[in-house]
C-alpha cells in the first residue's frame, strides 16, 4: 500500500494535469467574452472579464509550476526505493498449500502435486547432446 506522501504526490499530479489542460480553455473563453463585451459597448463587463482572465492566467501558471514540481517529486520517490531482485538460481518455490511453481511467473502454472523425489537408484538424465561414452 502506498504511503500518504505518495498518494499526495499522485493526487497533486492529477489535479495539476487537469488544471493545466482546462485553464487555458477557460482563459481563451473569458478573453473572447471580454473582447465581445467591449465591442458591444459594455466596458464594465469587459473590465471584469479582463480581471477574471488575469486570475485564470495566474492560476494556470501556478498549476504548470506545481505539476512540474509534483512530477519531480514522483520521479525522486520512484528512485528512492530499490527494486527487489530475485536470486537467479532460485526458480522453484512453494506456496503455503504445498504446491510448486516452476520457473518465472510468466512461464508456467501451479502444480497441485507435491514434488516427487527421485528414487535413489535412478541416475540423472544425461545432458542434451551427450552421446555414449
Amino acid at each position: 500500500m502506498p504511503g500518504p506522501m505518495r498518494l499526495l504526490v499522485r493526487r497533486a499530479l492529477l489535479w495539476g494535469v487537469g488544471a493545466s489542460v482546462i485553464l487555458p480553455i477557460v482563459l481563451g473563453v473569458v478573453v473572447g467574452l471580454g473582447a465581445l463585451l467591449e465591442a458591444l459597448g459594455d466596458s464594465g463587463g469587459g473590465l471584469a472579464c479582463g480581471r477574471f482572465a488575469l486570475v485564470v492566467a495566474v492560476a494556470w501558471l501556478v498549476a504548470v509550476i506545481g505539476t512540474s514540481l509534483a512530477a519531480a517529486l514522483a520521479a525522486l520517490e520512484s528512485e528512492k526505493r530499490p527494486r527487489r531482485r530475485r536470486h537467479p538460481i532460485r526458480r522453484r518455490w512453494r506456496d503455503g498449500a504445498g504446491r510448486h511453481r516452476h520457473g518465472p511467473r510468466s512461464q508456467g502454472g501451479w502444480s497441485d502435486s507435491p514434488r516427487q523425489p527421485r528414487p535413489p537408484s535412478a541416475a540423472p538424465p544425461p545432458p542434451p547432446g551427450a552421446g555414449p561414452g
